[in-house]
Order: C-alpha cells, then structure tokens, then sequence
C-alpha cells in the first residue's frame, strides 16, 4: 500500500476527530456562556419580577428614573408614591428598580430589639412625630390594634393604640414614655395575639382597669384610662417597650407548647 493510498483513507477520520473535537468545543463554550451570563440574568428577572409582584404600602422603592419614596397606595399597574411631605407622584408598577427596604416592618420574635428595654424620649421633635404616624400606617397595614415602637425596630418609648373600631370612639391614642400610675385589683382573662408573633394565641391574665400616664406626640403631658381591651392592649405595648412578650405571661407549660408551634410555623414560612 502505497503513502498515497494510506493518506486517502486516513483523511475522513481525522476530519471526524476533528469535527468531534470542535463540537465538543462548542458545547463547552455555550455551557459556560449560559451559566455566567444567561442563567444569571435570567433569575435576576425572576427576582425582579417577584419583588414588582410583591409591592405594598409603606415598601420605599427607587424608579428607573431616580425617584425615591415611598408606597402609599396600591393598584394592579399603578403605585402612589410619597416622594415629599406633602408631594406624591403615580407611577407604573414596571418602572420600580429596586426595593430599598419596608417602612415600619413588623420585627418578629426572635429578634433581639424585641427583647430589649427601649428608652425614654426626651426630644419631641418631628422625628417623633413622624415615628408616631408611621406606626400608625403599619398598624392599620397589620390590621392590628396596638404598637409598640420596638416592634418596628426604634428602641423608643412609644406606643400607638386605636379601638375605635371596636365602638369606643376614644380609644385612638399615641402615648410617649407610658406609665402605668394605677391598676385596678380586679383581673381579666382573656385570649391575645401579637403582630411579632403572627398564628400564635392564647389567654393571659391582666389588670382589667388601667390608668396610663404619659405625653402627646408634642410633648404635653397626657393620662389616659381604660378598661377591658383597651386596658389590655394598654399593658400589652408596654411590656413591649420592657422587652417582654405575652409569651411570657404563660405557664412554663404553655409557652414550651406554644414555642414548638412557632417553630413549626416558621418553618413552615420558609419552607
């Protein structure tokens, strides 16, 4: 067999290799450019459109264009922003960049603020005040009927309160460094939750009557009375600013049971 002849029948193989060769080439470059460009942009679209889905009042957000607020109405396309005081804007669900954080969101147990002695205020300035009517916002966003300001992260005496759903047309009320001055000896059973400890319930014994003493949003100096649930959700947000959860007002037996439960949920929560 002559070189010539050899060379002709060795050519298609080499071809095959290398055709092989460079297929296999191809393949690698299309895996690492979909693993280090693709993949990636790919789940950043996915988390942004979660994070657009999941918009809600009092979330502060940036805009494609730089506008910085936040959310103070919802609808299915359209967010109202607060970008001022008094200044809010409408814009499109779409344009939402980035979320920036939660204004006021509930801190849950576990936490370690809510398990520390907030302190007193002693300035009465506008920091307060908007404090006070953040809390607000969030409690009615909750739709609880008390808060204490640790339970949104600020270590202040500070708790806010409204029943007037409840037909006690009073019973709205922010109250700066709460003290309570007078407690009735009569005590009240009865079942309580908490917004930093949400799916957990169960009944604790308080005072049935209280008298707080304490101050405005503009420092003047306020006494407040109430009984049954308003003197319930009084002491409830005070202990909060005490660093003690309702949790601890249950037997040992209780809470042990209703610890495992919160567990359970969290987990749940996360799975």
């Amino acid at each position: 067999m002559t070189n010539a002849t050899l060379a002709l029948l060795m050519a298609p193989r080499e071809g095959g290799s290398a055709g092989l060769i460079f297929m296999v080439q191809m393949v690698l470059i299309f895996v690492i450019f979909y693993f280090l460009l693709i993949r990636p942009q790919s789940k950043e679209r996915q988390r942004h459109d979660a994070m657009l889905k999941g918009l809600k009042k009092g979330d502060d957000i940036i805009t494609n264009g730089g506008l910085i607020g936040t959310i103070v109405h919802v609808e299915e396309n359209r967010l109202t922003v607060r970008t001022g005081e008094n200044t809010r804007v409408t814009v499109d669900r779409g344009r939402v960049a980035q979320l920036l954080g939660t204004k006021g969101a509930i801190v849950l147990m576990g936490d370690p603020i809510l398990r520390t002695q907030a302190e007193e205020v002693s300035d009465f300035d506008d920091d307060v005040r908007t404090l006070v009517r953040e809390m607000f916002e969030t409690m009615y966003h909750s739709e609880g009927i008390g808060l204490a300001a640790p339970q949104v992260g600020v270590l202040s005496r500070v708790l806010v309160v409204d029943l007037r759903r409840e037909e006690e047309p009073e019973a709205r009320v922010a109250i700066i460094n709460p003290v309570v001055t007078w407690a009735s000896s009569e005590l009240d059973k009865a079942p309580e939750g908490c917004l930093s400890i949400p799916g957990l319930e169960d009944t604790v014994v308080r005072h049935w009557a209280v008298k707080v003493e304490g101050y405005d949003p503009k420092g003047r100096p306020l006494a407040v009375e109430g009984d049954e649930l308003f003197a319930r959700v009084l002491q409830h947000e005070i202990d909060h600013l005490e660093g003690v959860l309702f949790l601890d007002r249950l037997s040992p037996l209780k809470r042990r049971m209703q610890m495992k439960k919160w567990k359970k949920l969290r987990e749940d929560a996360e799975s």
